[in-house]
């Protein structure tokens, strides 16, 4: 068998090698480690015959694709051994290459991407804990997956797992206080969500993202909010093609609201980035005053 396992997921890729290894009877004597590039020492260890052991595994981590394009390899691929598992882990994958192409036409390619179903995280974190002997309850696990905000860049399961090991040693019972106290929000700001957000009438993310916004930032995102009044305002009036086409999609869900709403909303937004250039609004509350007033229009 050859894996070659890659991707921005190392808990797909830890797993499948614990797999792996999990069939071996004599680990110390049937598992080696390489790194660099497939040369003709590599090919020798994988025609290794197994000792005392079925199998007998062999990982080897690459850079890249381009260290397996080399005559040993292209011959090992042709009749790999079968008492030997290959796992190749590649830092990087060019699918560009000739020796990509090869390795998917053949079925070795295993990618370990980050989960997109927050259904799958969440069963993989309880997993995680139930073999602990820890538990947690829903809220206690929201209030964790808000704070290490997983599809951020550089956050991965691996990540994840550690903190939920440090929670496990200090109770088995996972508590929201625990997680607030022992979990560093990782939490991103996104200012393109607040629209959205002010039309659902969601007051508790709301104010949880406009926490995340700097206070220098305040008129710049209401000046981003004041568009999608005005272009739903104009969307009122005139087609999207006649306005130039392109609108967010947000824009054009406050087209439920009233003209009156709309204009009003327009007034509340112009008033607060005026008062905030003047001084009469305190930038650590002014966002959070001004789409308090929008939250209630409507």
């Amino acid at each position: 068998m050859i894996q070659v396992l890659y991707g921005d997921e190392p808990y797909g890729i830890e797993k499948r090698k614990k797999n792996v290894l999990k069939g071996l009877t004599v680990p110390q004597m049937n598992y080696e480690v390489r790194q660099g590039s497939f040369d003709l020492d590599t090919q020798t260890a994988c025609r290794t015959c197994p000792f005392l052991d079925e199998k007998r595994v062999v990982l080897l981590d690459i850079e890249g694709l381009k260290a397996l394009d080399t005559p040993e390899f292209k011959e090992y691929l042709k009749a790999p051994s079968k008492s030997t598992d290959l796992l190749i882990i590649a830092r990087s994958v060019d699918q560009r290459l000739k020796i990509f192409k090869t390795l998917k036409d053949k079925g070795c390619l295993v990618p370990c991407m980050k989960l997109k179903d927050e259904k799958d995280i969440k069963n993989v974190l309880f997993s995680e804990i139930k073999q602990r002997d820890g538990r947690i309850t829903e809220v206690a696990l929201a209030e964790f997956l808000k704070r290490i905000n997983y599809q951020s860049e550089g956050v991965n399961l691996l990540t994840a797992i550690g903190f939920i090991e440090t929670l496990c040693s200090i109770d088995k019972d996972i508590t929201v206080d625990n997680v607030k106290r022992y979990v560093p929000s990782n939490e991103e700001a996104n200012e393109f969500i607040l629209s959205r957000l002010i039309l659902d009438g969601d007051a508790d993310k709301l104010y949880q993202q406009i926490s995340l916004i700097p206070n220098d930032e305040d008129i710049k995102v209401l000046s981003l909010i004041l568009k999608d009044y005005r272009i739903a305002y104009k969307l009122k009036h005139f087609n999207e093609k006649q306005l130039g086409g392109g609108f967010l999609g947000s824009a054009k869900e406050f087209m439920k609201l009233s003209e009156n709403t709309l204009l009003e909303g327009m007034e509340i937004i112009t008033s607060g980035i005026f008062d905030i250039k003047v001084g009469n609004l305190p930038k650590e509350y002014a966002l959070k005053t001004v789409c308090s007033k929008l939250l209630t229009n409507k």
